[in-house]
């Protein structure tokens, strides 16, 4: 670790020596500015240059945020103008002014409407399909071609640097323990039921998504390898319009949805209503081979499970905002996810004896898993700016709701080494799940100085789940399985506050250091079948730096740190033993502590798009999915445990490539050496490999409003845990038409052309030799159709972060499929 942190130290001021003896000027000044039309509503993503007086030449530009802002970080010395430019609006140039040392300009810009075009505008413009962000990358997906008729899963599969396990577990950068927000809204559910959440959302209704890999102090500290926050469409645009859309997909099986939205925007309020529909039918195969000793002979059980899933979901949001000032907001928001669904299963497990082959047992059961998925959620929010520049409060209020009612039901044959019936069983389940989160937080901004900048606030958050899982021996439910009755309730209590503090300095370098205090109080109880009662209460700080170098006016260089934590899912936490077929089960553990990561990492980034970045980490205490094997029994059982320290060396690269007048390729890279080592099964458990991720998406503009889009990735051989997984790779490609003045658009796309997703997971160590392949039908051909209605003069609604943090990613609300 020190050769290490001495290698960085020496990469980064060799970079600090370069670029002193380039002899390059030193910036001193900063310019900022909002644009505005002539009746004072905010104008978004307006072009604006920074001009030189003398002889207009072009210094940098810069485009406005969703909130009418711009900023020209660092500028030399010297006189300037700006001008600013927006489809159906006049250009308009600022007047000259002087920019000297240390000095800060405001410009606000009042755009009028140019007479000569029609009054009604499609904006075309679109946003790259990466933006290298200097805390963050940002992912514009709306206008992807391959993710048409996707869900939020399927989307972010695509996101460079993001890939998703079997148990749809998220990993960024080849670390697991990931963030998931949703506005904002943290959503703090557990592996499967998030992959429910995720799924409930088409990639419609989508409009970027943000990875974040080192959070400041202001976000929660769960999620050790970053965050992902999910940002829905909200039409900005002022006056009555909206979008409407749908699509077919076809794979094994067919999918389709359809989404409309309509947004009403005057000066003093916005309404914002949407709605998504989708109708899924999904395949799944899974293949497991189970080697167990036996005396002389190696036994061989040979698993088979198919799966159909039919599933419909409803989503919808409305947004009201009011602004009674220019400098006041206030925002009430309702959201909603239904979903119904079953799972319709067979489950073949042939038992053989590997030597001889010689058949031995035959067990069949058939499973209907039916569920229905609700997720209730309101947001208060209120903003208030001040006359000083950059100076705002905010609060605000969340309440999240979860209900779910399943009910499982299987029957099982047994046969014997003469495929006679000799057994059968019959089991019927009613798992209901009831989850709340409350959440308030209160933060302020303020500027402090020339250049300097913190950041203060305070939350409260508090979860409380209860789920009561009754089994019955017949279908009349008059005979309870009193062995596998489960009664668990938890409830848990996060506080938090912190303060994250920026600077300006010595002209080329930047400050951030922030640290953020999160106390947690848990307790649990299962009521039944037996009575027990545990708690969790720990105090934790978590520090977070940042220091960028300016070395030209296209690069930057910057080193960051932080400590984050990953505290147990809830239902992990829950003793009860879950059996999830004839031979497998799995059950929780209460004595599960929380895992703690520390990462640096050093990024070098051109032009702000070319990143490459090297990082390192250590996990302490890691939250790992075990397994253990009873030979006698024949059962397998799964658990969770704290598994000594993961170490994890990676190299990032973001390669954007022009493609001239062709449209752009967008390339990922990484490579990451990883090294575990527990005790384990009275040995000493070692993994240690190198693994390589890459990931291509290459959009193609072609004439007549015609474009097309080739994207894939590969994985090569890797770990998570104790498990081993082997390489994956998919391709992809689709094209799109626009017409009626691009207010319309169709794509059609075919998704793993090649069928080759397939996961594969094996282990063999000590007595236990298991192998095991996923394949889906992740093969299909989707046709989507979208339009655009109503006036297109853009003017901002403003937009705000839900105050939920960390609480939803653990809730656990249904059962794996």
């Amino acid at each position: 670790m020190k050769k290490l942190f001495l290698m960085l130290l020496l990469f980064f001021f060799s970079e600090y020596s370069r670029a002193e003896t380039t002899g390059e000027e030193l910036p001193s000044g900063k310019i900022t500015g909002l644009t505005l039309d002539t009746k004072g509503n905010t104008l978004i993503y307006t072009n604006v240059v920074l001009l030189n007086a003398k002889d207009s030449t072009l210094v940098k530009g810069a485009i406005a945020d969703d909130k009418g802002n711009f900023t020209f970080n660092e500028v030399t010395q010297g006189e300037y103008i700006l001008c600013a430019t927006q489809i159906g609006y006049k250009k308009t140039y600022s007047k000259s002014f002087v920019i000297k040392a240390a000095q800060q300009h405001r410009e606000v810009f009042n755009l009028s409407e140019d007479s000569q075009i029609l009054k009604e505008v499609t904006v075309t413009a679109q946003k790259p399909f990466i933006e290298q962000q200097l805390d963050k990358m940002v992912v514009n997906i709306n206008n992807s071609i391959t993710n048409a008729g996707n869900n939020a899963l399927e989307v972010l599969e695509k996101i460079p640097g993001v890939t998703i396990d079997n148990d749809n577990r998220l990993n960024i950068q080849g670390k697991s323990g990931v963030l998931i927000m949703i506005d904002g809204r943290p959503s703090q559910l557990s592996k499967n039921d998030l992959g429910n959440y995720l799924r409930g959302f088409n990639s419609a209704d989508i409009e970027k998504i943000e990875v974040i890999t080192n959070p400041s102090s202001k976000y929660d500290a769960a999620g050790n390898a970053g965050i992902i926050n999910i940002i829905l469409k909200k039409n900005v645009n002022h006056g009555i319009n909206g979008t409407a859309g749908s699509f077919f997909r076809q794979g094994i099986y067919s999918r389709y949805g359809t989404n409309a939205n309509i947004n009403i925007k005057q000066k003093k309020y916005g309404i914002y209503a949407g709605h998504v529909y989708s109708n899924r039918n999904a395949y799944s195969q899974y293949d497991i081979v189970r080697r167990i000793s036996q005396q002389e002979n190696i036994l061989s059980l040979n698993q088979n499970y198919e799966t159909e899933s039919p599933y419909r979901s409803n989503s919808g949001r409305v947004i009201f905002d009011y602004y009674p000032t220019p400098k006041t907001t206030f925002s009430l928001t309702g959201f909603f996810i239904s979903t119904v669904g079953d799972v319709i299963g067979q489950n073949t497990t042939i038992s053989r004896t590997s030597e001889k082959e010689s058949f031995v047992s035959k067990n069949i059961t058939a499973s209907n898993i039916g569920e229905k998925i609700n997720n209730y959620a309101v947001n208060a929010y209120f903003k208030k700016t001040f006359t000083k520049p950059e100076q705002e409060l905010t609060a605000q209020y969340d309440r999240n709701i979860f209900n779910q009612a399943a009910n499982q039901l299987f029957n099982s044959d047994f046969f014997d080494a003469n495929n006679n019936i000799i057994r059968k069983d019959f089991l019927l389940a009613t798992l209901p799940a009831d989850v709340l989160i409350n959440s308030a937080k209160v933060d302020f901004v303020s500027p402090i100085g020339k250049k300097g900048n913190l950041e203060t606030g305070v939350k409260w958050s508090n979860v409380s789940t209860d789920n009561l899982m009754q089994f019955y021996k017949d279908p009349q439910k008059t005979q309870i399985d009193n062995d596998r009755l489960n009664d668990f309730e938890y409830n848990e209590t996060v506080n938090a506050a912190y303060i994250n503090y920026k600077q300006v300095f010595a002209q080329k370098w930047t400050l951030q250091t922030g640290l953020r205090l999160e106390q947690t109080l848990g307790n649990g109880r299962q009521a039944m079948p037996r009575d027990s009662v545990f708690k969790r209460s720990y105090l934790n700080l978590f520090p977070t730096l940042y220091l960028q170098r300016t070395l030209s006016e296209k690069a930057v260089m910057k080193l960051t740190y932080n400590r984050r934590i990953d505290r147990p899912n809830y239902q992990d936490l829950n003793p009860f033993r879950y059996f999830v077929d004839a031979f497998t089960y799995r059950e929780g553990n209460p004595f599960l502590r929380p895992q703690f990561t520390n990462k640096v990492e050093l990024s070098h980034v051109y032009r702000s798009a070319l990143t490459n970045t090297l990082s390192y980490s250590v996990t302490n205490d890691i939250i790992t999915p075990t397994i253990r094997q009873n030979d006698a029994q024949l059962i397998t059982y799964q658990s969770t445990e704290n598994l000594a320290t993961q170490k994890v060396l990676g190299f990032t690269s973001i390669l954007p490539i022009p493609l001239k007048k062709f449209g752009v390729s967008i390339n990922y890279i990484n490579v990451s050496h990883k090294s575990f080592e527990s005790a384990f099964l009275n040995n000493i458990f070692t993994l240690k490999r190198t693994t390589f991720t890459f990931n291509s998406m290459n959009n193609i503009t072609l004439p007549k409003n015609w474009g097309a889009e080739l994207t894939g990735f590969y994985q090569s051989r890797s770990f998570f845990g104790i498990l081993n997984l082997e390489p994956i790779w998919a391709v992809s490609a689709g094209v799109q038409k626009s017409f009626l003045d691009k207010k319309a658009t169709v794509k059609l796309n075919v998704a793993d052309i090649f069928w080759s997703r397939i996961s594969r997971l094996n282990l063999k160590y000590e007595n236990l030799d298991t192998e095991v392949s996923n394949r889906t039908d992740s093969r299909s051909v989707t046709l989507s159709f979208n339009y655009s209605f109503g006036r297109k003069t853009i003017a901002n609604l403003n937009s705000r972060r839900s105050g939920v943090e960390d609480e939803k990613k653990r809730v656990k609300l249904g059962e794996e499929k």
